[in-house]
């Protein structure tokens, strides 16, 4: 089997269960269609769309551009088969992946696989690319289970995806657990995706979009409407024929991470000389699953307790607006203190 990324194990079940879980990851990853159960191998045989050659090369960016990403923090490259990546019909993957309405793309740890909205992706390539990249970008993500052996049987579930957290099977009710930093998660990964797009659109492929993108005409409409929204000039990837300009998601989520980011490089300026080197910490936390170097910059500079808060940030924007005002006043009160 091809060599992949380290996957992790926790809890109190025995070494051998622990491999056996790990082994159910790696074939999921590496013989992904033969681990799908049956009745997901009906529903692709079924509705899964057949992928163009445009929307292949996009999937080879999005795993180039992970790799590149993998061996800057010291880590395992490796390729997600382009067999893992469904592409379904729009009223098929949001009956049978994700009931969410606003969602175009959904990658599954254990699985390891993502399902792609085909309706809403195929309308332009620069879609596709984007959600290809952001999904991959979950996907090699730091990733570990918990096994837990309950009397004769041992219970797997999901622990760690990136930076967030899943509340421990010892100490939650069954049926009801909660995830920690979901929201700095998307952040993290949208903020990266954002990054990566600018790579991408210098593919030859795009070579027609990137000239509608960089044309005056089409930077006028973006500047008008960005004055318009209050959001930046840079959000925006693509402006269709409607002239309704499209940005990248979570973006209240990742003014908290800026903001945080932005902090930061101005009180440790002479060790992180850009605000992006700060993200580099953020970013390498995602990758590795290692919390502490970020916990300890937040704590430095936010204060005591300032972590938890970041943690306690979820997808809604009134939450996300909370959790902003809140990490300021911290911020001016360790400022000041």
């Amino acid at each position: 089997m091809e060599r992949g990324p380290e996957f992790r194990v926790v809890g109190n079940a025995p070494e051998e269960e622990k491999e056996k879980a790990i082994e159910r990851v790696e074939k999921n990853l590496f013989q992904h269609l033969e681990s799908l159960p049956e009745t997901s191998l009906e529903i692709l045989k079924e509705h899964e769309v057949p992928k163009t050659r445009g929307e292949r090369l996009l999937i080879n960016f999005a795993n180039a551009e992970t790799n590149r990403l993998l061996l800057y923090y010291g880590l395992q490259p490796y390729a997600i088969p382009e067999e893992n990546y469904h592409l379904l019909p729009h009223d098929t993957y949001h009956k049978e992946f994700n009931e969410d309405q606003h969602s175009t793309g959904a990658a599954s740890f254990f699985r390891q696989g993502i399902a792609i909205d085909a309706g809403y992706s195929r309308k332009n390539p620069i879609k596709f690319g984007e959600i290809s990249m952001h999904e991959t970008l979950h996907l090699k993500s730091h990733f570990s289970l918990e096994a837990e052996k309950k009397g004769e049987e041992t219970t797997t579930s999901n622990y760690r995806e990136g930076v967030s957290v899943r509340t421990s099977q010892k100490t939650t009710r069954e049926g009801s657990p909660h995830t920690h930093f979901v929201g700095l998660h998307e952040a993290i990964v949208s903020e990266q995706t954002r990054k990566s797009l600018k790579r991408m659109m210098e593919l030859p492929i795009l070579k027609k979009e990137k000239e509608h993108m960089r044309s005056e005409k089409t930077m006028e409409t973006i500047r008008r409407i960005s004055e318009k929204s209050k959001i930046p000039v840079d959000e925006f990837y693509w402006l269709n024929e409607e002239e309704s300009a499209l940005g990248l998601g979570y973006y209240e989520q990742r003014q908290v991470l800026n903001y945080v980011c932005e902090e930061i490089q101005q009180e440790l300026s002479e060790e992180y000389k850009t605000k992006d080197a700060v993200f580099s910490v953020f970013l390498g936390a995602q990758l590795t699953g290692r919390l502490l170097p970020v916990a300890r910059l937040v704590e430095q500079v936010f204060g005591e307790g300032s972590f938890r808060i970041l943690g306690n940030m979820t997808l809604e924007k009134e939450n996300t607006a909370l959790i902003l005002d809140t990490l300021k006043k911290m911020r001016s009160k360790n400022k000041n203190g």
